[in-house]
């Protein structure tokens, strides 16, 4: 499920029943100690799970794992556990997502993800890859050997069959400036998993892969994806920028804080500032040198040629998933408070990887084909 709520939640915590949120469904409990489980009662579950869940939940799952796992056997038997089940679920039914409806709902009326079977992981080889390779990786540290012995071949059958439709799959799928940019957040969160996970015999076909997505999003000023792939490839100016945009980021929160309007819509006065945002180029490196095609657009909606500061940035839940080209103005309540995961992730990322465990100096490929370009 995407989220679930008891039947009896208070206002605040309840979620009311429609088209995706359905239930209400019985939960038996787990005999796990109470600070490791939800207690046993009936709830109601919003159904709608999308790629953007099993993303965020595998990596956070498979970090905790590793490290805090060691150190607190329940927490590591719950992640196993929980990952096993999920991993399951989809390989039951053919890497597709069965919602508990059973309804099947034809467009106009509905979307793929309103009928009983979403081929959620059909479309999409790299989370494939990483629901396996995750499966197998806790079955491995943590038992039970028959599920080691399942999953490492599930895995093997899918490194060999997805690894080549992933990298078309990447460059069908990539997106354009002016739109989509939260599948750049999604592909760093399953990349690094797949990569720190795997031998450097099976990283080679998936750092190729993943080189598409870098070559468009490593100049988008994003303290995010350059803590990611500062540990892929140890490269110091990954560090050195990921540490820089990071600290910019407190001052885009004290933005926040203050509440109110931002509005970088002015910068559009200066000429070559911005352009349609349906406007963008394709670069490709070429022996005489970076030959650009301008894609001209008609909308009268402008965006940023260049990435705006950090500063300068609109509100947002995760800034580092928001394009930082394409929102100009945004408002925000000075009564609002946000959680800052976008500050505290990449912040402990940077203490584990230059405190903990430095990445080896091995830079990623550099993708060789066009990419889309905001300037």
């Amino acid at each position: 499920m995407f989220s679930c709520a008891p039947v009896d939640a208070p206002p605040g915590f309840a979620m009311a029943r429609n088209s995706d949120v359905r239930g209400p469904f019985h939960w038996p409990g787990n005999g796990r100690p109470a600070r490791l489980t939800q207690p046993a009662g009936d709830y109601v579950c919003e159904a709608s799970t999308t790629r953007d869940a099993y993303a965020g939940t595998f990596f956070g799952l498979l970090n905790a794992f590793d490290l805090v796992g060691p150190d607190d056997p329940e927490v590591r038997a719950l992640i196993r556990d929980d990952v096993l089940a999920m991993a399951d679920f989809l390989l039951k039914y053919g890497w597709s997502y069965a919602h508990p409806h059973g309804e099947v709902a034809v467009p106009p009326f509905g979307d793929v993800y309103d009928n009983a079977l979403t081929p959620i992981m059909v479309i999409s080889p790299s989370y494939r890859l990483l629901l396996s390779l995750a499966a197998k990786h806790v079955a491995e540290v943590a038992g039970p050997p028959d599920e080691a012995v399942k999953w490492t071949a599930v895995w093997t059958e899918e490194l060999a069959t997805q690894t080549p439709s992933d990298a078309v799959a990447e460059l069908v799928n990539d997106p354009t400036p002016q739109g989509g940019y939260f599948s750049w957040n999604l592909a760093h969160l399953v990349f690094s998993p797949l990569m720190r996970l795997t031998t450097p015999t099976e990283r080679a076909g998936l750092r190729q892969t993943f080189s598409m997505v870098d070559r468009q999003t490593s100049d988008d000023v994003n303290a995010f994806f350059e803590t990611v792939t500062y540990g892929m490839g140890g490269e110091p100016g990954r560090l050195a920028a990921a540490v820089e945009h990071l600290r910019q980021w407190r001052d885009y929160r004290a933005r926040m804080d203050a509440g109110g309007t931002i509005d970088n819509t002015p910068r559009c006065a200066t000429a070559g500032a911005c352009v349609p945002a349906d406007q963008w180029d394709v670069v490709v490196d070429t022996p005489a040198g970076e030959q650009r095609t301008t894609v001209p657009g008609t909308s009268s909606q402008q965006r940023s040629v260049e990435p705006l500061p950090v500063a300068d940035r609109v509100p947002a839940d995760f800034l580092w998933q928001r394009s930082p080209f394409t929102d100009l103005r945004g408002t925000i309540a000075p009564t609002h408070e946000d959680p800052g995961i976008d500050y505290l992730l990449p912040y402990w990322m940077l203490r584990y990887l230059t405190e903990v465990a430095p990445p080896a100096l091995d830079p990623l490929p550099v993708w060789p084909g066009p990419r889309f370009s905001g300037s």
